[in-house]
């Protein structure tokens, strides 16, 4: 089966683009993507030529650029060119290169495919790449997430390539005479991937001709069997996790502890909210006090008892707004307004109340509530009750009790559990001739 063939039943088989759809080619000039680019010309797919000249190997860069070019308007295939700025050279050598080089021409791809309506972005990588990026994971102690290695499908990203190895792309080049450069650092050991593509794998492949395909197969069955875990896990996923508007509630960790591969499925379960393999352990199998606090990079765990409570992570929640006199009043989660009146509505809610003039000392603080603050609630003849064991009858979850704010008079005396509770100190009395209207506007209140 011709090279050819091979890409078309690749693409039919895997669902990867459809005629009519505007193709972006990521187009180095090296054989791999220069013979994706003729296959997919030649299978008469609507594409766009996209090459990034780094500047990094004087001439032989501009001759990259200059054969992509060549060959685009031989072809009459639209094409764009990103050259790097003085600037963006020396931004490049500072760090990881080619951490840094990834980022900046896939920034640059899909500010092109934006602007182009392009459906698809397409990348020549092949069966040898596949087996390389597996064989590297696997020298890394990877689960099975890395040993699946390169897939053919990546959000918009496409590979047709994938199902053919070097020896066949070579052959169709040399068959078609389709233009190619080689980049000499390609053949340099300096480079981890490079060294098992050169020493390893050609190794292998001269012990076993059909050593690569066989890995890159393996990494195809083992990517299945990652579909199936998946899925095992969502369904896994819906017994220990309960979803509420605002968070997540895991457990009982109890019982979880005392499932079948308990150990396995944590790291499952909890690597999408990307904490590492040792913070969950430490999660779910450690002990831990009622309120201790994990973050990732993008959810905070807190223990509530027997449980796991897990939200989108909230950088700053911390707020201190001084008020000097009635107003308008704005922190980062909420707006406070105060007004006087000579008199009062009738319709209150938990986040308008109103208070007796008299009994307020200015400046008034919005902060958030502390351990040991007290309050002498509405109902109790004065007597005080610990905040915290107000938020407890309330049930207020421990992600809210973080962010729930109290409204201090100008001596520190609580006026107001803002949402919950007013003080009984300052409530209005029959002769009151002047009230203030305290109203808090925040959807992220508990009522």
């Amino acid at each position: 089966m011709s090279l050819y063939q091979s890409v078309g039943k690749f693409i039919e088989k895997q669902r990867l683009f459809h005629k009519g759809e505007l193709l972006l080619c990521a187009v180095s000039g090296g054989m791999d993507s220069m013979a994706m680019l003729d296959v997919l010309r030649s299978m008469e797919y609507s594409i766009h030529v996209c090459h990034v000249n780094y500047m990094l190997r004087g001439k032989e860069s501009i001759m990259d650029q200059d054969l992509v070019e060549s060959y685009a308007r031989q072809y009459k295939i639209p094409f764009s060119i990103k050259i790097l700025s003085p600037e963006e050279v020396k931004n490049l050598k500072d760090g990881n290169f080619q951490e840094k080089a990834r980022d900046l021409r896939y920034e640059w791809f899909y500010a092109v495919m934006a602007e182009l309506n392009a459906t698809h972005l397409c990348l020549a990588h092949h069966q040898n790449d596949r087996a390389e990026t597996f064989m590297l994971h696997a020298m890394r102690g990877s689960g099975i997430s890395g040993l699946k290695s390169i897939q053919p499908i990546v959000g918009y990203i496409r590979r047709p390539l994938l199902g053919v190895t070097k020896d066949e792309i070579q052959q169709y080049v040399k068959t078609n005479a389709v233009p190619f450069r080689n980049d000499h650092t390609n053949f340099s050991d300096d480079y981890d991937r490079n060294y098992i593509r050169n020493q390893v794998l050609s190794v292998l492949n001269e012990k076993w001709p059909h050593a690569i395909q066989g890995i890159a197969e393996s990494a195809q069955n083992i990517s299945a069997d990652y579909q199936l875990l998946g899925d095992l896990v969502d369904q896994e996923s819906k017994i220990w996790i309960e979803q509420s508007e605002k968070q997540l509630k895991f457990g009982p960790i109890s019982r979880f502890r005392n499932t079948p591969s308990a150990k396995n499925l944590a790291f499952h379960i909890f690597k999408h909210f990307m904490f590492n393999a040792d913070t969950i352990q430490r999660i779910v199998f450690d002990d831990h006090l009622p309120g201790k606090l994990f973050t990732s990079s993008t959810t905070e765990a807190i223990i509530d008892r027997d449980y796991i409570l897990l939200q989108p992570r909230d950088e700053d929640v911390q707020v201190s707004v001084k008020i000097e006199s009635p107003g308008i009043a704005y922190s980062k989660n909420g707006t406070f307004i105060i007004s006087k009146s000579e008199t009062k509505s009738e319709f209150t809610n938990s986040l308008i109340q109103y208070i007796d003039e008299s009994s307020v000392l200015w400046p008034l603080h919005i902060r958030n509530w502390e351990e040991g603050d007290t309050i002498a609630p509405l109902g109790m003849d004065g007597k005080h009750k610990k905040v915290s064991d107000i938020l407890v009858d309330q049930k207020i979850s421990i992600f809210d009790k973080r962010k729930q704010l109290v409204l201090c008079n100008g001596d520190g005396t609580i006026i107001w559990l803002i949402g919950i509770r007013l003080s009984e100190l300052f409530k209005y009395q029959e002769q009151t001739n002047s009230y203030l209207k305290l109203e808090w506007q925040d959807d992220t209140i508990i009522n």
